[in-house]
């Protein structure tokens, strides 16, 4: 009966929501505009030779000269903006114009660049073989949390590559964040905003967040050159913006689709109230519509 009841509803959702266009998902062609980088419009060669590791000293040595003209001679890009300002469309996005990208990877993309880094070895190695893009990289948990997202100086040094910091209004992004955080249970969020922010008191908690977020994006403006980054606000910034900085034609704009907004209360009922071994049991292609359906 759940089943069947999912089913009805992501049909309803596919059939209300936007679907991307003729032309999403890669048609083997090279796309590529004059001043950008150039990106298959398919990765199929997934035998292809690996960069060469670094010495002794470890790549995250290297300058960033270096690293744009040594290495196996692909751009990268990075999604440096914070959690829950749509990450998920971002990745989408990429993967439907043809750039590979991993995303989360149930924290485990997070947890190896830092491994990575503290071996000394490439930030992204075992997945900068397969992927030109890099998506949600964090991981949170109630005793630990790691954001890798923030290692763009180590991106950089090993890589070059490209950045967007994806934003979208501050107050917005606080309540997504807590809201996205309560589903997990109020002990566990309890816990990891003590370890955070050293208080689970709400307010203190958003004072925390808005004062992390300003921070980074400080940084950020501060580090990485303007032609290297893309500040994309998620809510208000038109598409075809990241078509130009990614260089695809902007006909691929219509890839672009809101995934994995703030729930309704409906919908964080139903995260609640459905065990965690069914949730896993139902493929992303019909959990993804569903999510959009019971969005704000």
């Amino acid at each position: 009966m759940f089943f069947a009841c999912l089913l009805r509803a992501a049909n309803a959702a596919g059939a209300n929501g936007r679907v991307p266009g003729k032309g999403c998902g890669g048609s083997g062609r090279v796309f590529s505009r004059p001043g950008y980088v150039t990106f298959p419009a398919r990765f199929a060669d997934r035998n292809e030779p690996a960069a060469e590791r670094s010495g002794e000293d470890g790549i995250v040595g290297r300058d960033i000269e270096t690293a744009r003209t040594e290495g196996d001679g692909r751009t990268r890009i990075f999604q440096i903006g914070m959690q829950r300002c749509g990450t998920t469309s971002l990745a989408l996005f990429l993967n439907r114009c043809g750039i590979p990208c991993v995303h989360y990877d149930e924290g485990r993309l997070a947890k190896r660049i830092r491994v990575n880094l503290a071996a000394g070895d490439r930030p992204l190695a075992g997945y900068d073989e397969r992927y030109l893009a890099f998506a949600n990289m964090n991981w949170n948990a109630a005793d630990d949390y790691c954001d890798a997202f923030k290692e763009y100086a180590a991106f950089r040094r090993a890589y070059g590559g490209r950045y967007i910091l994806n934003t979208r209004p501050m107050e917005r992004w606080v309540r997504s964040v807590m809201n996205h955080k309560a589903l997990r249970g109020r002990r566990e969020a309890a816990g990891h905003w003590m370890l955070r922010f050293g208080t689970a008191d709400p307010e203190r908690v958003a004072a925390g967040l808005r004062a992390e977020r300003e921070e980074h994006h400080r940084r950020v403006l501060a580090e990485i050159p303007a032609d290297e980054l893309l500040v994309f606000d998620i809510e208000s910034d038109p598409p075809e913006r990241l078509c130009d900085f990614i260089g695809v034609p902007r006909e691929y704009a219509r890839c672009w689709t809101r995934e994995n907004a703030t729930m309704n209360p409906l919908g964080r009922f139903l995260v609640r109230a459905v065990p965690e071994a069914v949730k896993r049991s139902i493929p992303e292609r019909y959990k993804r519509p569903v999510k959009n359906r019971l969005a704000r």
